[in-house]
C-alpha cells in the first residue's frame, strides 16, 4: 500500500498536479471523502435507505468545503502570476523611467565636456597662431 502511494506521488510531482500546501491537500482530502461517503450513501440506499438519510448532508458539506478549498487554491495561483506579470512590469517602467533618462543625462554631460573641451583647443590653438604671426610682423 505504502509503495503504491508513492508511486502514485512520483508521478503526480512529474505532472505537476501533487498538491503543495496544506489547504490544496485539505481541498483533495475533501474531495476524496465527499466521493467516498457518496458513494457508501448509494450502496446504502440499496440495502438500508434509513441509514443512508444521514450522509447527503455531509456529502453536501464536504463537497462545499472542497469547493471552497479549490477557489482558495486557485486564487492564490492566480494572483501570484497575475502579480508577477505585474511586477515585470513596473521593474520595465522604473527602467524606462528612472534609469534611462539618469544615463541619457551623463552622456549629454560627457558630450557637452568633449565638445566644451574641443573648442577650447581651438580656439587656444588659433590664439597661438594669431600670437605667433604678430610676432613675425614688425
Amino acid at each position: 500500500m505504502r509503495e503504491a502511494y508513492w508511486q502514485l506521488r512520483t508521478k503526480m510531482q512529474a505532472a505537476g498536479v501533487w498538491p503543495q500546501g496544506w489547504v490544496a491537500r485539505g481541498a483533495c482530502y475533501s474531495l476524496i471523502l465527499a466521493v467516498a461517503l457518496f458513494a457508501l450513501e448509494m450502496v446504502l440506499k440499496l440495502f438500508a435507505p434509513k441509514w443512508s438519510d444521514g450522509l447527503d448532508g455531509w456529502v453536501k458539506f464536504l463537497l462545499f468545503d472542497a469547493a471552497l478549498l479549490f477557489f482558495i487554491v486557485a486564487f492564490r495561483t492566480l494572483r501570484r502570476r497575475v502579480l508577477w506579470r505585474l511586477r515585470n512590469r513596473l521593474i520595465v517602467t522604473y527602467v524606462f523611467i528612472g534609469v534611462i533618462p539618469a544615463v541619457l543625462l551623463v552622456v549629454m554631460a560627457f558630450i557637452t565636456i568633449y565638445l566644451f573641451a574641443a573648442s577650447s583647443r581651438v580656439l587656444s590653438s588659433r590664439r597661438r597662431s594669431m600670437h605667433n604671426c604678430a610676432a613675425c610682423r614688425p
